[in-house]
């Protein structure tokens, strides 16, 4: 299973809800089918961490900032990210926009990168559309 999570913080570095990946109350993992459906599944790190905000500081979330992490499962440690432009998620990018989140910032490769919500929910609908 993959291991994500986010963060999202205002506009004066407050942290405002937090999230992880993983099943809905009361799934349970089947490894034979995780991959294909674990995507679709699972509940996103960014939805969580959306839904903690809301909960908690309700007021904070429009015009905050969302950090993702992907976390490699057996070391533990902070892994590259695709871009949006490689494979932006469908699922959050509009979850996301809805709330107010101003911008998701990922890590790749050549460091850690800042995009647009606008941006971003532009890509993914850019590849839903391509299917």
């Amino acid at each position: 299973r993959d291991k994500r999570g986010a963060v999202i913080v205002d506009s004066k570095q407050r942290l405002v809800g937090s999230g992880y990946n993983a099943l809905p109350k009361y799934e349970r993992c089947n490894p034979e089918s995780c991959e294909p459906t674990c995507r679709y599944t699972a509940i996103h790190a960014e939805v969580r961490a959306i839904g903690d905000a809301r909960r908690l500081f309700p007021e904070r979330l429009e015009g905050s900032i969302i950090y993702h992490a992907h976390v490699d499962k057996e070391t533990g440690r902070i892994i590259d990210s695709r871009t949006p432009y490689d494979k932006a998620c469908e699922i959050c990018a509009p979850v996301m926009a809805e709330a107010g989140i101003a911008g998701i910032v990922l890590k790749h490769t050549g460091g850690i990168a800042f995009y647009t919500i606008e941006e971003y929910s532009l890509e993914a609908e850019r590849q839903r559309g391509s299917r």
